[in-house]
């Protein structure tokens, strides 16, 4: 009885096993915390970047092909969190940073790229960095996705607070 039990019990597994795959058909696949999708999906991401947050690796891998939107929102303060600091995702003004602020704070480092505005949110992947901004609809890019804010003094004397909200869509590419 016991084997015959035992036997039911494999034959019934293994029956199974081709309506399990066929149900999981069309996902997109997961590999270790990066999420490979199919050409045709579409994936949906919501992700808090922290003030004093470097570069957050999204855990998405870029194909040439995807049309990648980003949306965020929030606020982070660029000086020590002075209340005054406070910017968007579109960042401080630069032509304004340097008037506003001390040469010791405006000079501290070198932003990633100096010629946008400054604490904005940007995005960086195989080919580069790039500005993102409240909105931005990005495409041509290949390999993780990093998110993060230009400014290059996160901890230290003139550390950042605050967080943005930003939501990725990306319309995998056929």
């Amino acid at each position: 009885m016991k084997k015959v039990f035992m036997l039911l019990m494999v034959a019934s597994f293994f029956m199974a096993m081709p309506l399990y795959a066929e149900a999981e058909k069309g996902k997109a696949l997961n590999i270790g915390k990066e999420k490979i999708l199919k050409p045709g999906h579409t994936e949906k991401k919501i992700i808090r970047i922290l003030g004093d947050n470097n570069w957050l690796d999204t855990g998405i891998v870029l194909k040439p092909k995807d049309r990648v939107v980003i949306k965020a929102a929030g606020e982070v303060f660029f000086s020590n969190g002075e209340e005054s600091s406070g910017v968007s995702p579109d960042g401080y003004n630069r032509e304004h940073y340097e008037n506003d602020y001390s040469t010791s704070d405006y000079n501290q480092c070198g932003d990633p790229d100096e010629s946008w505005n400054h604490a904005a949110l940007i995005g960086k992947d195989a080919k580069g960095i790039f500005l993102l901004g409240k909105e931005k609809t990005i495409s041509g890019k290949k390999g993780k996705l990093y998110i993060g804010i230009n400014d290059c003094s996160f901890k230290e004397e003139y550390y950042n607070t605050g967080e943005f909200s930003v939501i990725i869509t990306v319309f995998r590419g056929k």
